[in-house]
């Protein structure tokens, strides 16, 4: 059982730096810079990469505040026995 959760672990930790190392191979290929334009509104210049960052971080974090009161209800319920 213990092997196995090494096991785990390793490949865990062999797809985050795979992750990690296509992220920066992304952001160094796409380094010309952009503006988004939406409506009226015109951002300021800024690579690819970096739209992409704030698009996937702006995600995960309303992902976050959208599940909290699931994870923190299942924190509060007593175990049924």
């Amino acid at each position: 059982m213990i092997k196995l959760f090494k096991l785990l672990k390793f490949w865990l930790i062999l797809l985050c730096f795979t992750a990690i190392g296509i992220a920066i191979g992304f952001s160094s290929e796409n380094t010309q810079p952009i503006n988004l334009s939406f409506l009226d509104f015109k951002s300021p210049e800024a690579p690819l990469f970096v739209w992409l960052l704030i698009a996937f971080i702006f995600g995960v974090t309303l992902t976050l505040i959208v599940l909290s009161p699931l994870f923190l209800r299942k924190k509060r319920t007593p175990p049924k026995k």
